[in-house]
Formats: structure tokens, C-alpha cells, sequence
């Protein structure tokens, strides 16, 4: 026994991208507050776009944002970090911080998320090197939008 069909669902354009390093065998070096150069990887619909790492955002949208960066350290520093930002503010809460050994060949995955909520111009988030000085980025480092509403 069946019941009645109930109403089709809304048909919904998939809105997303995929950033990250494009060449996983060679490291981004990133100078202190410098934005990490992405190529992007993956992209659907037309509100999010990705310009070496300065990712647009259409108005008036909800995003999700989940990011990993792969950093090792340059010079004297075992201090590593990366932060989000969003039209060239830090986003609060998302300003990941590790360690690696100075002189070995090592490195930290850094990660965060958020949700970001746009105004009625576009907004333009991009990862930067946060850590005091010149971090090495490594290719699995990547930055994941999705729109949400």
C-alpha cells in the first residue's frame, strides 16, 4: 500500500569551492601577514570565486568555512600560524597556532571553521600567514566554502 506523492522539493544549484596549493611537491613560501596563494580545485555555481587565494563571496549569503594549513617554520621562529580573515579583518576565533622543531624538517597542520554571514556587498576572505615571519605552506593546505543559505 502506498500513500500520496507529497510535493517536489526545490531544485537547488550546489554553490561551492575548493582551494589549495596546486603543487604539492614544492612549499608557498608566505611572508608575516601575506595571503597564501590558492589555485582552486573544485568549483560549482557562480557565489564564490577564487582569485589566488582572495576568495569572493556573493552578498547576502551564509557560508561555511573549514580550512587546513600544513605550515613549517623559516629562520628562528617554532612558532606557526595561520589566520582567516574576511575583508582584512581577522575573523575572531580563527587564528590557528602550532610549533614545529627549529632545524628539523618538520611540519604543523593548522585547522579552523566558521560560519560566515555576508552584507549586501561581496566579501573577500583569504588565509594568511600570521606567525611573525616567513612560514612555508605546504600542499595540504586547502580552504573549503560552502553556501549555505
Amino acid at each position: 500500500m502506498t500513500g500520496v506523492t507529497g510535493p517536489t522539493g526545490p531544485t537547488v544549484t550546489a554553490n561551492n569551492l575548493v582551494a589549495g596549493i596546486t603543487d604539492a611537491t614544492v612549499g608557498q613560501l608566505v611572508p608575516n601577514g601575506g595571503i597564501v596563494p590558492l589555485g582552486t580545485f573544485d568549483q560549482n555555481g557562480n557565489a564564490i570565486m577564487n582569485t589566488n587565494g582572495n576568495i569572493t563571496l556573493a552578498p547576502n549569503q551564509t557560508y561555511s568555512v573549514v580550512y587546513k594549513a600544513n605550515v613549517g617554520s623559516q629562520g628562528n621562529s617554532s612558532s606557526v600560524s595561520v589566520g582567516l580573515y574576511q575583508n582584512g579583518s581577522l575573523v575572531p576565533g580563527n587564528n590557528s597556532v602550532g610549533s614545529v622543531t627549529i632545524g628539523v624538517n618538520a611540519s604543523q597542520t593548522l585547522s579552523g571553521n566558521t560560519i560566515i554571514t555576508t552584507d549586501a556587498t561581496a566579501d573577500i576572505i583569504n588565509l594568511r600567514n600570521t606567525s611573525g615571519g616567513n612560514t612555508e605552506f605546504f600542499g595540504a593546505t586547502s580552504i573549503s566554502v560552502i553556501k549555505l543559505a
